[in-house]
């Protein structure tokens, strides 16, 4: 079998402008949501832990030693240089989110065109990744470059794969470590993936050619330090260090242990069952069952010696598939699950390229499947019977249980009638259907929401702005820290989301006495239980120690719906 041959950019081809602009482009109109920066509902939790670090920073506060943000330093930094490039406001978050979810999925698309044979499975790829993992609600609040960075990494690293350039050893090196200072479970996931296939690949170079088995090593290692050397400076000068270790170890080792909603159980016999094959549980089974079938074509190919570049680049993008495969399990109808299908999608749209390759090479040459022959003969037909496997299971990928579209058929009719909906968790809502309003506060830079919800939210925000002073600090209860940026307020402490605290034991207590030792004026309060805590089928609240001093030492001055301003009684 021929690979398909990249074209050199001393052979300019116009298929290139098709390739990496016209498809990158097409891509990028497939999730475009009309309104993109001031429509649609703006969840307060999801927002709030991003914008209260990033106004804690702006209130020139350091990283982990004065707030601690819920993904790495790096995506709260990059946030907060795109509102000061773009304005400090809700809509510019959403527009960092949605470049990155835009980002992303070229990316993925552009791994996806290095690796086929076949230019028309890139393009059915840009189809699939639009369709499959892209829900338009999630795309503004969720992802985006922190997924970006890692995907970055592994294209970097297949390119380095094909050409062998230790520019490219220290490009996915920096971005191996972009990753992990942007959200360390990413970075882990891509570092894991590609040292594991680069050992792999230098282990067998080196018994081919006798050569240094890890001569690029030290490329990738350079790469890493020019990301984490500058931010160890930083850290250290802003004495923070040791907090940032301390933290990121407290995160990784507890925050799934406390958070998670008890994982995603697949039930075999029920998931291949005919009445459930359009279920999910038949799309986390078939996605377990396409990484075992990549495990076991690749183990073949490594024991017959025949590993291609384009072999290791599958390898290194089903590890880190698959680790995001089993971290989705959390949430598995959620963003996650959506985010650890496009690795999925690669793959198997890469053996779909390379049976159409085999089955073509066959019919340009002729080859006739003759009875009674030795199995060479009859192999055309072993590679169709898989590809016909492999097109079934592709189709289930991509038409089962998608929450928001069900099919390409219904994918493509939002894209005629988007402009009169607005994206759902879950779905989709007609517009006319809803009243909206748009919030006059600065900081929302007229962000529309429907006015129930633009109620509390303007009115408690207005309230604290006049009652309290530019640099007082306010502490919101339980996860309404989205106030704190709308009113341009501090916070009290170092969680931004209070019950982010329950994460730990000393941070309960930590939190506990900075509410008795600061004693702020104000607190905004929540007056019901948390999504959070619903999430993980709590009937009370966190934090009850926390609930019983506000209730002993404040009383509501103001409501605003939901939404309760309390007011010291000794102040």
């Amino acid at each position: 079998m021929k690979d398909r041959k990249m074209p050199h950019a001393s052979r300019f081809k116009w298929s290139l402008i098709l390739d990496y602009i016209v498809f990158p482009l097409l891509l990028i109109w497939f999730i475009y949501q009309p309104d993109f920066m001031h429509g649609f509902i703006v969840d307060h939790f999801e927002s709030g832990k991003e914008l209260v670090c990033i106004n804690e920073v702006l209130h020139g506060k350091a990283l982990y030693k004065d707030t601690i943000p819920y993904f790495g330093p790096l995506c709260t930094y990059l946030q907060t240089l795109f509102m000061l490039a773009f304005g400090t406001t809700i809509a510019s978050l959403k527009a960092y989110f949605y470049a990155g979810t835009l980002s992303l999925l070229v990316i993925s698309y552009l791994v996806g065109y290095r690796l086929f044979r076949s230019r028309l499975f890139a393009y059915l790829l840009a189809l699939s990744l639009a369709v499959e993992t892209i829900n338009p609600y999630w795309s503004l609040w969720w992802g985006g470059f922190r997924f970006g960075f890692g995907m970055a990494a592994i294209l970097f690293f297949i390119a380095f794969l094909e050409k062998g350039k230790r520019a490219y050893a220290f490009l996915t090196g920096m971005f191996i470590a972009v990753a992990l200072l942007t959200s360390i479970d990413v970075g882990v996931m891509s570092a894991i993936s590609i040292i594991f296939t680069y050992y792999l690949y230098a282990w067998r170079r080196g018994r081919e050619s006798n050569t240094q088995p890890l001569r690029h090593a030290s490329w990738f290692l350079f790469g890493i330090a020019s990301i984490a050397a500058p931010f160890v400076l930083y850290c250290l000068k802003k004495n923070a260090l040791f907090s940032y270790l301390e933290t990121t170890y407290i995160l990784v080792t507890n925050h799934i242990k406390v958070w998670g909603t008890g994982g995603m159980v697949i039930n075999l016999k029920s998931a291949f069952a005919f009445h459930n094959i359009l279920t999910v549980d038949f799309k986390v089974a078939a996605v377990a069952f396409l990484y075992v079938f990549t495990a076991i074509y690749m183990i073949n190919r490594f024991r017959k010696n025949i590993l291609q570049w384009p072999d290791y680049g599958i390898i290194c993008l089903s590890i880190y598939g698959l680790l995001m495969y089993k971290a989705s399990f959390r949430a598995v109808l959620g963003p996650q699950f959506e985010m650890a299908l496009q690795p999925a999608l690669i793959v198997l749209l890469f053996f779909m390229s390379r049976l159409w390759g085999s089955i073509t090479d066959i019919l340009r040459n002729n080859r006739k499947i003759i009875p009674g022959k030795p199995n060479r003969e009859k192999k055309p037909l072993a590679l169709v019977s898989l590809s016909i496997v492999l097109i079934l299971i592709s189709t289930y990928l991509i038409f089962s249980e998608k929450v928001s579209y069900r099919s390409v058929k219904d994918f493509i009719t939002y894209q005629k009638h988007k402009d009169y909906f607005m994206p759902l968790g879950r779905g989709f809502l007609p517009l006319n259907s809803v009243k909206f309003s748009t919030l006059t506060v600065a900081r929302a830079k007229n962000m529309k929401m429907p006015s129930e919800y633009a109620q509390y939210v303007e009115g408690a925000t207005k309230y604290i702005s006049r009652v309290t002073n530019p640099d007082e600090k306010v502490f919101t209860f339980p996860d309404l820290a989205l106030i704190n940026f709308l009113a341009d307020r501090p916070s009290l402490d170092r969680f931004g989301i209070a019950i982010f605290a329950w994460t730990w034991r000393p941070w309960r207590e930590e939190l506990l006495n900075d509410l008795r030792r600061l004693k702020p004026r104000y607190i905004v309060r929540g007056n019901g239980i948390s999504s959070l805590a619903s999430s993980i089928k709590r009937k009370t609240e966190f934090l009850p120690e926390v609930i019983d001093y506000m209730n002993s030492n404040y009383y509501v001055e103001a409501s605003f719906g939901p939404v309760d301003i309390l007011r010291s009684k000794y102040k």
